[in-house]
Parts: structure tokens; C-alpha cells; sequence
């Protein structure tokens, strides 16, 4: 099995992530030989948490690296929320397990950032503090994407001094330096600039010169980030996170792309807590006390185009959102679900899995019932159903108005 087969049967397990930054099997397809794609932000974030992090235990670790949505975040292109994570949330993970004095001790934070004018682009800014200088490298200074990228190196820069507790630090005083390859070693194609980044981010850390980063080290480059990523791989814990789906919000956001509030990203709800996993036998449910705290009757179904929407209810943990879908979800036959399989169980029917969805400070859980199930469990009226066939599949959603921890 080669490098790539490997590294995407892990990742297909589940999200993996270090320090906050996560990594799915799609995220490495441009490493794919003759693969013609950008690199993903989840690739440069996963990459340059492993640097710190190795670099960190070799007794190094002079430098930080800081996600890619940190900038957008900060100009408000995205929102912070669980998908994108907050700003505040993206900086304490460059110094996690450490204290904040770490950080400002750290030689140079590094900057992995993306614009779209005049055209997509990866670029790479950092700041040396010792030196009081920003710095911007840019395998293509034709496109002038320093243009877009001074101002938000500097916003970033500010805002991690202000969220460290240095208000008050002036950057104006500050040298802007921008590099780039020989005019006959720089980018030669429209898809190799996170490659670049990512060389430059390397030699950057490891406090090498930036003459190394040319177009002919690419394709060793290539190869040595993904041997990186291969022989790391036990660094890269499963875990249960939200990151925008690819089919819905760019991993480089960018302005002439439509952003949703926050893109679904599903969850298995059997995976958030060990007392859910594996699945449990709905006779084994503590059904009574979920209906003491939400009667069926306080649900009210109001029918939309595409499916229904119950009235806000309220959980204090994931337990509780759980045995609540399960409530309203709960499959009355054996042809209770919607899927196309013959293969039916009998006897006790194995808890369904649930998908959370995400937004603002709200979860959503999302599954599908047909509308007679729906409605024996929620007591409801088939009049609210009126101009709907019985057999029709709809989607239940669970709006659930207050934080829960994951």
C-alpha cells in the first residue's frame, strides 16, 4: 500500500487533527501524482502544527504556527462559531499545554494566508519579533498579493498582540519585507502555491535560507510533506470537530464565493460520549425520564416545503440530545427507517445515528422519519400534514437553543 492509500485509510476512519487542526482522506488528494489541485488550509494547518509540534520536542520550537482562518475570522469574511473556530480559540491552540508568556517568547509567528485578488493565491507572512519586522513571501510577486496581504498580516499580528495582553504594542514603526524566488525559479503553474507556503514555512522555522525555495524543490518538497504527514500519523488523534464541508464552504475562503453562515458538518452523536458508543439497544434507553422532561406534547410540528421543524428544546449534554432524537426518531417497525436495504433486523432495533449540525450557538440534529412514525411519537395531529403523502420521507430538525459542551 503506498504513502497516500495509507494515509487516507487512517483519515477515513474519522477527522484526525492536532492542535486544533483537523485533516480528512479528501484533504491529500493533491498529492497525488500528476494531481493539478491547490493545496487545502487543512493541509497547511495540519502541516505546520506538526512542525511546531516536532520542532517543540527536539528542544527547539522557536517559532509558531497560526491557522489559516485565523485572518479571515479576524476581517469577518467568516464567523466564529464551532465550524471556524474563534479567534481566540485558533491562537491558544499555537501554544496549547503552554502559557501564554510562551508565545510572546517565541522568535517568529508564522502566517499561512490566502486572498483571491487578482486571482486564489497562498502566501506566507511572518513577524520576527526580535527584530521588529513583517515579513511576506510570495512564489509569485507578479500577482501582487502583497497588496492584500500587508494589511492582513498586520491585522493578524495586531490582534494576537491584543489578545496576548499587548494593547498597546505600535507596529507602525515596523520593516515590511517582501521575498520571493529568482525571476526563473519562481511558480510556474496556478496551483502550486501552497507547496511553496509550506516550503517557505519549513525554512522559515527551521531558521534556513528562503534562496532554497524554488520551483525545482517542489516536487521534493511535495514528497517530503507527505512522508511528514505518513510517519506522523500517531500524532493525529481522532477527533470529534467541526470544520466546514468541502461541498459547501471553501477550505480557502475568499471573497466572490458564496459562505454559508456556518456549513453543516455532520457529527455522530454515539461517538461524542463513551455511554453512547457503541450503539445501544432501544429497550436499554431510559425513555421514561426523557419524556418527564419533554413531553411529547410540547413539541409543535409546523410543516415546511421539504421537511419540519420542532420548537426549541433544551439539553445539558450530549447524553440528553441524544436520547431525545431518539424520542422523536424512534423506528415503530421493522421498515421503520428510510434506507433502501432488505436486510432487516428483528427483534430489539440497534439505535439509529444521528448527524449534529451547527449554527451560531445552536445545534441542530438532523436524521429522517417517515411522517407516521413522526407523528405517533410526537402525539401530533395528521392535519398538519394535510397535503402531504403518508409515505412521504421528511427531516426532522431539533433546534437546540443553548451550548453544549462536546
Amino acid at each position: 500500500m503506498d504513502r497516500i492509500a495509507e494515509i487516507s485509510a487512517v483519515l477515513k476512519s474519522g477527522k484526525h487533527g492536532l492542535r486544533g487542526m483537523q485533516l480528512a482522506a479528501d484533504d491529500i488528494e493533491c498529492f497525488r501524482p500528476g494531481a493539478r489541485l491547490k493545496v487545502p488550509g487543512a493541509v497547511i494547518n495540519v502541516v505546520g502544527s506538526l512542525l511546531q509540534t516536532l520542532s517543540e520536542k527536539d528542544g527547539g520550537g522557536d517559532f509558531a504556527v497560526f491557522s489559516t482562518w485565523l485572518s479571515p475570522l479576524i476581517s469577518k469574511k467568516v464567523k466564529q462559531g464551532p465550524f471556524y473556530g474563534t479567534i481566540s480559540g485558533h491562537i491558544e491552540d499555537t501554544y496549547r499545554g503552554h502559557s501564554k508568556e510562551m508565545l510572546l517568547a517565541k522568535a517568529r509567528w508564522l502566517f499561512p494566508l490566502y486572498g483571491d485578488k487578482p486571482s486564489p493565491h497562498w502566501v506566507l507572512g511572518w513577524a520576527d519579533l526580535a527584530a521588529s519586522q513583517l515579513h511576506i513571501f510570495d512564489g509569485v510577486p507578479e500577482l501582487q498579493s502583497y497588496m492584500w496581504a500587508e494589511p492582513a498580516l498586520v491585522e493578524v499580528v495586531e490582534t494576537v498582540f491584543t489578545m496576548l495582553g499587548k494593547q498597546d504594542m505600535n507596529l507602525e514603526p515596523w520593516d515590511v519585507i517582501k521575498h520571493s524566488p529568482s525571476e526563473l525559479q519562481r511558480q510556474m503553474n496556478g496551483y502550486a502555491c501552497g507547496f511553496f507556503t509550506i516550503h517557505a514555512m519549513r525554512v522559515i522555522g527551521n531558521s534556513e535560507s528562503l534562496l532554497t525555495v524554488t520551483n525545482d524543490e517542489t516536487p521534493r518538497v511535495r514528497s517530503e510533506i507527505l512522508n511528514l504527514i505518513h510517519q506522523n500519523l500517531p500524532l493525529l488523534r481522532p477527533e470529534v470537530v467541526q470544520t466546514p464541508e468541502k461541498d459547501t464552504v471553501m477550505t480557502e475562503p475568499h471573497e466572490g464565493t458564496s459562505l454559508p453562515d456556518m456549513a453543516p458538518e455532520q457529527v455522530v452523536v454515539a461517538n461524542c460520549e463513551p455511554d453512547l458508543s457503541p450503539p445501544m439497544i432501544l429497550s436499554d434507553l431510559p425513555f421514561e425520564d426523557v419524556d418527564m422532561q419533554h413531553p411529547p406534547s410540547n413539541l409543535t410540528v409546523v410543516r415546511k416545503q421539504v421537511g419540519t421543524m420542532a420548537d426549541s428544546l433544551s439539553a445539558t449534554s450530549v447524553s440528553g440530545l441524544a436520547y431525545l432524537s431518539l424520542r422523536v426518531y424512534l423506528p415503530l417497525t421493522s421498515g421503520g427507517d428510510d434506507s433502501d436495504s432488505d436486510d432487516e433486523q428483528e427483534g430489539d432495533v440497534v439505535a439509529p445515528l444521528f448527524s449534529c449540525h451547527y449554527k451560531g450557538l445552536q445545534i441542530r440534529l438532523h436524521t429522517h422519519a417517515k411522517i407516521d412514525h413522526v407523528l405517533f411519537n410526537l402525539g401530533a395531529s395528521r392535519n398538519v400534514f394535510e397535503e402531504t403523502e403518508p409515505e412521504v420521507i421528511i427531516i426532522i430538525i431539533i433546534i437546540i437553543s443553548q451550548s453544549i459542551e462536546l
